[in-house]
């Protein structure tokens, strides 16, 4: 899977994360279990990059090693 994939199947995880968030904060708002400290879109926008970030340092760190990681083995193995 190339990285540009990758890169979209997380924006879009992270897209549905931010719905899914966003739609937990309007029912908290409208069940009144309290007052909400921050507007449904923070609540929306925390959720999408706690799903987003931890992928996208993967992804980086994968994407610089992978070629540290190819010429060591390419060394090995000739």
């Amino acid at each position: 899977m190339s990285i540009t994939n990758l890169m979209l199947t997380v924006l879009v995880i992270g897209a549905l994360y931010f719905i899914a968030g966003q739609r937990v904060a309007f029912a908290l708002r409208s069940n009144d279990a309290g007052k909400l400290h921050s507007l449904p879109h923070y609540h929306g926008a925390w959720a999408a990059l706690t799903s987003v970030l931890p992928a996208l340092i993967v992804l980086l760190i994968l994407s610089i090693g992978k070629d540290l990681l190819f010429q060591f083995m390419a060394r090995d193995y000739f």
